[in-house]
Formats: structure tokens, C-alpha cells, sequence
């Protein structure tokens, strides 16, 4: 019987979302916690389960943290194993445990010997939502700040039987876990080139630095890229920079897991990255744009840095609609009356767009 209920609940797991029944009536949730970022003290999360029309005999869930956080460990016997605990509300018949795949996924799975279904009070009688602690330790590089840990995989069994029915909450619960004597936060050193044009994608918000400009990056048109100014930097968003060339410094706690984001046509990483398609920044013969990659001549992206997600062109460059870097025309250097398309052409009558006129160094609608 153990094995049956065991294949069973993992197969409901296993099911597409769609397959499982979801319902209002399971509830899930989790304590905030604190924890102190020195690689020895544990902190004990508290996991809760409410359900007024069923009983449940088993349960899978997963726990997606930051990574530096692992599963406290005690010894039991002659043997260290990871602290999770079932409260008094399961029977001796019951057995929970867990174990980290990765550095940011804790999968726990929790069964009966016998199919027993977990109570719905304590041992004297008294109604009880508190199903299971974990201990939790933060790793000293961690980052201090508040992170969002949210859950994947919630489904919890009901036995009828020799069949198992896996019921999902409605919505995957999630908590807040807040780390305290780790590290003041990330900081990221970032270069405009003399282009005046860059990318930038970061895991925490932001203010845009004085002389700098951000855009997202919002289609492509006539093999020019389209752009929408933002007022800030937003955690996890893909931007395109213009300003003045130099040296800058972002700051903050990160807020998001993930490593990778798309948004619109621009896809940033907040780890260094080799792709064999798309369109990366790139200034060739003093023209700066976005040039479509060989996938026999793959290209690194820096981390924190964006590529163009795009093909729907038949072209080697994308062009900017954003004011860039005036260039000499005619081996020559531009007067301070003339004016300019966004692609560094002259122009004495400018129509309706953007231009950009080299005197005032900025651009102006027309």
C-alpha cells in the first residue's frame, strides 16, 4: 500500500495543472521568517494546511529560495539529516522528508505507511492547522533584504480507496523570508562606452543616474528598433541606455531569483551568456546598432546585459530610435546648426520624427 500511494500521489504531481482539481477549500500557507545570515543559526518555518471538506493522506510540494539558503541539518541516531518535522496532527504512520536538487529548490514529500490521513487537531482535542517546520539556514554571503519565496508543485493527496486524487490550491502560497547580518547588498560596476548607447538588465530596482536615459525596447518597424522611455529601473526589466559616457555603480538587495529575462523583443541575463542568434549591441565602422549574430560565430553577453530576442528581419542592423553619437560626414565634423537623423545622416529639412541637432546635443521632434 505504501508504494501504491506513493506512485500515485507522484503521478498526480507529474500531471499537467489543467488535469489536477484545483479548489478553494485547500488552503496553504507559511509564517514570515527572519533569519540571521552566519551559516550556523537555523530558523524554523512554519507550513500550515486548512481544508474544510477533506481529509488529505499525503502531500508534494517545493520551496524555491535564494540561493545560500540549505535545510538545517541534526543528527538522528548515527546519521545527519535534514530538519523537517511533521507536527502532532500526523500519525507515527506518516513520514516526511526532503532534499535540494539544486541550489535554490527544496522538494518535500510527505506519505503514510498505512494511508492514514493527517488529523485536524492536536493530541487534546483542538483543532490544528499547523502541518509540518523545516529549519532553515542563510549562508554569510547572502545578501540582507527581503526576498519573495514562493512555492512550485502544491498538491496534496486524498485516498479513496486504492486511488489517489491529487487537489491543488488555488493559488501556489508564498511567503516572505528576510535575511539580516549578511552582506549590504550587490554592487554592480557599469560602463557607457564612447557610443553612448548600452544595455542594462538588473535583479533589484533602481533610480536612473543623472545623464542617463532608460527605454524598453517595445517592437521593431522598418528594421528600426522602437522604444519606450521608463521613468526608473524596475527589477528584472530589459533596458536600453543612452547618456554620457563613463563609469557607474548600481546598488541594491536582489529581489528575484531568476537569471534570465524577456520583455517585448529584449532579453537580458544577470550572468555572463553565449548565444548563436538574435541581435547584440555593437558599434561597427563608427555605426552603432544591433547587428544579427552568426550562429556559426556564437557571441558572449556580458551579465547584466541585454540581446535583441528578434527575427523577424532579413538584415544585418537594426537601428536605434533614440539620439546617438553624431557621426563625421565627409571626413568632416559637423556644424553646430546642422541637423540629423537618428542613423547619423544629414538632413537640411527635417520632416516629422525625431532628429537630433548636433549644436543643442540632444533631440528634438519635429
Amino acid at each position: 500500500m505504501t508504494l501504491l500511494l506513493a506512485a500515485g500521489l507522484a503521478l498526480v504531481a507529474g500531471q499537467a495543472a489543467g488535469q489536477n482539481i484545483q479548489t478553494e477549500a485547500l488552503r496553504v500557507w507559511m509564517d514570515n521568517i527572519t533569519i540571521s545570515a552566519d551559516g550556523t543559526t537555523s530558523t524554523r518555518l512554519m507550513v500550515y494546511e486548512n481544508d474544510g471538506e477533506r481529509d488529505y493522506t499525503a502531500f508534494n510540494m517545493s520551496l524555491i529560495v535564494p540561493d545560500g539558503i540549505t535545510v538545517a541539518q541534526v543528527k538522528k541516531g548515527r546519521e545527519w539529516v535534514n530538519s523537517i518535522e511533521l507536527t502532532e496532527r500526523a500519525a507515527e504512520s506518516h513520514s516526511i522528508s526532503c532534499n535540494m536538487p539544486d541550489a535554490t529548490t527544496i522538494k518535500i514529500i510527505c506519505s503514510s505507511n498505512q494511508n492514514d490521513d493527517f488529523y485536524p487537531d492536536d493530541e487534546d482535542g483542538n483543532p490544528m492547522d499547523a502541518l509540518f517546520t523545516i529549519d532553515l539556514i542563510a549562508n554569510p554571503q547572502m545578501m540582507n533584504g527581503t526576498y519573495a519565496i514562493t512555492t512550485e508543485g502544491v498538491v496534496f493527496g486524498h485516498n479513496q480507496g486504492n486511488t489517489v486524487t491529487g487537489y491543488v490550491p488555488q493559488s501556489q502560497p508564498s511567503f516572505q523570508l528576510t535575511i539580516t547580518g549578511g552582506q549590504d547588498g550587490l554592487s554592480i560596476p557599469y560602463t557607457v562606452t564612447s557610443s553612448g548607447v548600452e544595455t542594462l538588465v538588473l535583479p533589484f530596482d533602481a533610480e536612473v543616474p543623472d545623464g542617463l536615459t532608460t527605454y524598453t525596447a517595445t517592437g521593431v518597424v522598418n528594421n528600426h528598433i522602437l522604444l519606450a522611455q521608463q521613468p526608473s529601473i524596475k527589477a528584472g526589466t530589459p533596458l536600453i541606455v543612452v547618456g554620457e559616457p563613463g563609469n557607474y555603480v548600481f546598488k541594491g538587495v536582489a529581489a528575484t531569483n531568476e537569471t534570465e529575462f524577456s520583455e517585448w523583443v529584449l532579453t537580458g541575463t544577470t550572468e555572463q551568456k553565449v548565444i548563436d542568434e538574435g541581435y547584440v549591441l555593437q558599434r561597427q565602422n563608427t555605426v552603432t546598432g544591433f547587428y544579427r549574430v552568426d550562429a556559426e560565430r556564437p557571441v558572449t553577453v556580458p551579465a547584466y546585459r541585454c540581446w535583441l530576442n528578434y527575427d523577424g528581419a532579413d538584415v544585418e542592423r537594426l537601428m536605434l530610435d533614440v539620439p546617438t553619437n553624431i557621426l563625421k560626414v565627409n571626413s568632416g565634423v559637423a556644424q553646430d546648426d546642422e541637423w540629423y537623423s537618428l542613423d547619423g545622416r544629414r538632413t537640411a529639412n527635417p520632416s516629422k520624427g525625431i532628429y537630433v541637432k548636433q549644436g543643442d546635443k540632444k533631440a528634438f521632434k519635429r
